[in-house]
């Protein structure tokens, strides 16, 4: 087979492979592995599990607990103040890539409602109003749920997370193709000025 052919054949191959999709086999974070979270102050613990990062924050909250457990990672507390009071969970990736997230269990206690905030990988804030499983949920770097106790003093508020399947997303196929084809012009430049 002439060169020039071999070398139709390898870029055409190249580029195949660079518009391919590339998928991580979903893990279900369950917690119920042996795990030590850091406790970096009364109500703020960090842990990592298979490839992702969780942390726990709280606020204006007096008697503050986070702990994880074979029930879920878990922050809480009462109300100590006339402000709101609140408990968050945040995930992101050890690696700080992005992830998608399939389905969840999330419970909270609070006056008001628990929410998810997220951030997109490339930056922006994510629309989490859509079903989990689809839309930002499959984009994501960071994921916070929280929940705010506003009602009176010693109010309760707490939020769990548990049962987590979850993803690793790949480098945008875009990123992959415009990799590639510089790397083909390149070859070929190289090619001609031999």
């Amino acid at each position: 087979m002439p060169i020039s052919q071999i070398s139709r054949h390898a870029l055409a191959a190249l580029l195949l492979l660079a518009v391919l999709p590339v998928t991580a086999a979903p893990v279900t974070i369950d917690f119920e592995e042996p795990l030590s979270p850091i406790e970096l102050a009364p109500g703020f613990i960090t842990l990592d599990s298979q490839g992702y990062s969780f942390d726990t924050a709280v606020n204006n909250l007096a008697q503050i607990t986070a702990d994880v457990s074979s029930q879920g990672i878990f922050a809480q507390g009462i109300r100590a103040s006339t402000s709101p009071a609140g408990a968050t969970i945040n995930m992101t990736r050890t690696d700080n890539g992005a992830f998608a997230i399939h389905s969840l269990v999330a419970d909270y206690v609070g006056q008001s409602p628990a929410y998810f905030v997220g951030t997109l990988w490339g930056g922006g804030a994510a629309n989490l109003g859509s079903p989990i499983g689809t839309g930002d949920w499959l984009n994501l770097v960071q994921l916070s749920y929280t929940t705010f106790a506003t009602g009176a003093f010693f109010d309760p508020t707490a939020v769990r997370l548990d049962n987590i399947t979850v993803s690793a997303v790949p480098i945008p196929a875009a990123a992959w193709l415009f990799a590639s084809g510089l790397g083909a012009l390149a070859w070929i430049r190289r090619r001609k000025l031999m």
